[in-house]
């Protein structure tokens, strides 16, 4: 975890001639250097500037990283201004445009918003600047949405904002992967963008909103269940120790957990801990894979397409609504640590195309059986809908603006893809 930072010494508006020699040389150095490993003394040499010059403006490279994105918000939404018209349908525009202004912004500064996705989760101040980037697209879209559907007479089941969030994410997470180059499906950023457009022209059409179920009534969740010191002992050590730390994380982000921790809760001694692992993350990795291994298994389970058609869109994120807390807690983590963390992002990819692989077996065979209509290709829309919805529940588990009901979220994410792409009949 990172040492604790000063804040941002004062607010400033990023047009002075030092902020922006700082902006440069950081986006320079993130050309060949992650950002993790770049040091204020490597921005200091690249700018050519004072220590002192630096911390005048900057408390730390996270406050860098988190002006940048809030200069290249403004920039986007001064943009989207000169852009939008008014069309009958003004939210399909708005996606559209999104889309194209997005692309232009990640090819011209996808260092810059690459780091901002992987670290928004972990600095406080990144992710405020990350969720203020994304807020400037997701208001505008819902009243849009909110519009478009007023005009066409169907009900408001009060998810506007949510649907124009997991627009942000579809757009968010495809440019990411593409940009990043570890989803061979999307090639290109553009590939991605058939499907999200299909998405968007759903979004208040009579069909979506048919297979969307009514907003259940608020219900208290469930306290998370404990595991039975007394059953410990008949469990093999390793996975007492793989219990402790899943304990932890009910309570703890993983980079809270220390190997310290887990020893005091699965009563072992060190020796034997290391005996097992070679390190915290180690042990993680191995508790990732256990859970993950499930989750993926259900959904292959629920989502084979042997029966000729795809199943229903709903299984899509159905796994995910039958995890126990522990498990939701692994995955809590998992989703917003494997953008860092190379060996947890090997793991995670590998059970990622297994899902992708699902979706466009199932996509197939209900083009070849007519159910599906054809589209865009069916291994491009696969990997859209997986990283879709993948950033969807990734929001839902940490509770981001507008994705707090992860079951809600299931529901909305899954009516919209089978109303786009599958064309769920009404009932499923």
């Amino acid at each position: 975890m990172p040492a604790p930072r000063r804040r941002r010494p004062r607010r400033h508006d990023g047009t002075s001639q030092a902020e922006h020699a700082v902006f440069d040389a950081t986006e320079k150095l993130m050309v060949s250097k992650t950002f993790a490993d770049i040091t204020v003394a490597d921005i200091l040499t690249q700018a050519g500037m004072s220590r002192a010059n630096f911390y005048h403006y900057f408390a730390s490279k996270y406050d860098v990283l988190a002006a940048l994105l809030l200069r290249l918000g403004n920039e986007a939404a001064e943009l989207a201004r000169t852009r939008i018209v008014s069309p009958d349908r003004i939210s399909t525009q708005l996606v559209e445009t999104v889309m194209t202004q997005s692309l232009e912004l990640w090819r011209a500064h996808g260092t810059v918003l690459c780091a901002a996705s992987e670290w928004a989760h972990e600095i406080e101040e990144i992710g405020a600047a990350w969720a203020d980037m994304r807020r400037r697209f997701v208001e505008p879209m819902t009243e849009h949405l909110r519009r478009d559907r007023a005009a066409a007479g169907l009900p408001d089941h009060g998810d506007d904002a949510t649907v124009a969030t997991l627009l942000a994410c579809g757009i968010e997470r495809t440019l990411y992967v593409t940009l990043r180059g570890i989803e061979p499906r999307l090639p290109s950023s553009e590939d991605a963008f058939a499907t999200i457009r299909r998405l968007a022209e759903v979004a208040s059409d009579t069909d979506f909103h048919a297979h969307l179920p009514a907003r259940p009534a608020a219900e208290p969740a469930p306290p998370a269940v404990r595991r039975d010191p007394s059953a410990a002992a008949a469990a093999a050590t390793d996975q007492v120790i793989l219990d402790a730390l899943a304990e932890l994380l009910l309570d703890l982000p993983i980079q809270d957990v220390s190997v310290a921790r887990i020893l005091e809760q699965a009563r072992v001694s060190r020796a034997t801990f290391y005996f097992y692992f070679a390190s915290k993350d180690d042990a993680f990795l191995a508790l990732y894979q256990q859970m993950s291994e499930r989750l993926v298994g259900d959904f292959v389970t629920v989502a084979d397409p042997a029966a000729g058609r795809p199943a229903s869109s709903t299984d899509l994120v159905r796994p995910w609504l039958t995890l126990d807390a522990a498990a939701l807690a692994v995955f809590r983590n998992a989703v917003h640590e494997w953008t860092r963390h190379p060996v947890l992002r090997d793991a995670y990819l590998e059970h990622a195309r297994t899902m992708t692989q699902t979706i466009e077996d199932a996509l197939r065979a209900g083009r070849e059986s007519g159910v599906v209509p054809e589209g865009p290709a069916a291994e491009q829309v696969a990997a859209t809908i997986l990283w879709t919805v993948e950033r969807g529940i990734a929001g839902a588990l940490v509770g981001e603006e507008h994705l707090e009901d992860l079951t809600r979220v299931a529901d909305v994410v899954g009516s919209l893809v089978g109303a786009a792409v599958l064309q769920d009949p009404p009932g499923h």
